[in-house]
């Protein structure tokens, strides 16, 4: 068994890339060529979505650390999460996911936290940036939804998802969802130590929410940078539909940091708003503008923490 599950997973993810392949291959079959080599990209707004984007990777640590400080009494210094969340992100380009939160447990194990501690912490981050992505979203795409050329039913339940997401976030909801979650998968109460309470909810779900703003936004000035058209509205809606697909690539376990699910999710969501041309020229800068930003985050963060190291080499000294 144990031999096939891999060969398996093989013939899942296979299937599964071949069905965008397919889509993708319809969709530029009604694409324009010479619209698409007219596209001129602004390069100094372009920079200007990676410092964005930036702005949105170095909050993300401080919700990390803030369950951290819930669940543990060690404290660590602020570098060190950053560059221990800066190493863990890039596993998100493994499949699985499973880099993602595993490097976190282990290299603040290493540190120090016990299993337990940064087994939850990691996990609750993990499923915190589901969650607020999702609401961040829903709540953007839901104040601009008239620009969605859609059945009328589907922005009410855009609605309807947006309150009952509002909803999760009280106390009582929230840790009766995990208390059963962890019930089901461990066979074992939790432990009422990692139960948060409204403050501890609304600060780690407010600075990831906070986070995908910024990354929502650089993916908005992006688009400007190819020349789309964007009022106020149009702004807003791109936020909540980059939003929304990062979300879906979170969840799709069997593509690498999301690739093929965001960007056809976004085709599919960006479509009432943009010409196709730049639409498809904008889903390929998406991926190039995420991937250098992760890896910018990465040398910054790294950047820090030697910046950190010298100081207190000096004070040592």
């Amino acid at each position: 068994m144990r031999n096939t599950n891999p060969t398996f997973k093989r013939i899942i993810s296979l299937f599964f890339y071949c069905l965008i392949i397919i889509f993708l291959t319809q969709y530029i079959k009604s694409i324009n060529v010479q619209k698409i080599k007219e596209i001129d990209i602004s390069r100094k707004l372009f920079l200007l979505a990676l410092l964005v984007s930036q702005v949105a990777r170095f909050i993300m640590p401080f919700a990390w650390y803030s369950l951290i400080k819930k669940f543990s009494i060690l404290r660590f210094p602020i570098h060190d999460i950053i560059d221990i969340y800066s190493v863990s992100w890039m596993g998100r380009y493994i499949p699985g996911k499973i880099t993602w939160i595993g490097s976190k447990i282990s290299m603040t194990v290493e540190k120090g936290l016990s299993y337990s501690t940064a087994t939850m912490s990691a996990v609750l981050e993990s499923f915190c940036q589901l969650f607020s992505s999702s609401l961040v979203g829903l709540i953007f795409l839901s104040s601009v939804s008239y620009l969605m050329v859609l059945d009328h039913r589907i922005n009410i339940i855009i609605w309807v998802f947006s309150i009952l997401s509002l909803l999760f976030l009280t106390p009582p909801v929230y840790n009766r969802v995990l208390r059963f979650g962890y019930k089901v998968l461990k066979k074992k109460e939790l432990s009422k130590k990692y139960y948060m309470d409204f403050g501890t909810i609304l600060r780690v779900v407010g600075l990831i929410g906070i986070a995908k703003f910024f990354s929502g936004l650089s993916m908005g000035i992006l688009a400007v940078s190819l020349g789309a058209s964007l009022n106020f509205d149009r702004l807003i809606y791109i936020i909540g539909s980059t939003t929304i697909s990062g979300a879906l690539g979170m969840v799709a376990l069997i593509a690498p940091a999301g690739i093929g699910v965001t960007e056809t999710s976004n085709l599919f969501l960006c479509s009432p708003i943009m010409d196709r041309e730049i639409l498809l020229v904008f889903i390929v800068m998406m991926r190039i503008l995420s991937v250098l930003s992760d890896f910018l985050f990465l040398l910054l963060a790294k950047l820090v923490k030697l910046f950190y190291m010298c100081i207190i080499k000096r004070r040592s000294g």
